[in-house]
């Protein structure tokens, strides 16, 4: 995250620190000689205050990379979680969560 006012770089997760709408993508890497001994791949999803919410993030081969829009109080956190295998899951130069508050609720009227 480029400004990283709400992220907390230990635990990878984001807490808004203001009431809007916000974008988050995450592209999860996957160790590909790993998928082809292991043969099944990973998933991670989206979570919200720590629970299943939104987009699993599914690797296709080497990559998988989703994102979404969504509407966040103050003090929601979002991390990327509940992984089938997090053995499976390559270094952090392919492996990414970034987000942005695109605006908040008084900008919309």
């Amino acid at each position: 995250m480029l400004n990283t006012a709400g992220y907390n770089s230990t635990t990878g997760v984001f807490t808004s620190q203001t009431t809007g709408l916000y974008w988050f993508s995450a592209t999860i890497g996957v160790n590909t000689s790993a998928i082809f001994t292991d043969n099944n791949g990973t998933s991670c999803f989206f979570l919200v205050n720590g629970e299943y919410e939104y987009l699993e993030i599914v690797p296709f081969m080497a990559l998988g990379t989703a994102s979404f829009e969504l509407a966040l109080e103050e003090g929601v956190q979002i991390s990327i979680g509940h992984c089938d295998d997090t053995r499976l899951i390559a270094n952090s130069a392919t492996t990414h969560f970034s987000g942005m508050l695109i605006r908040t609720f008084d900008e919309i009227d």
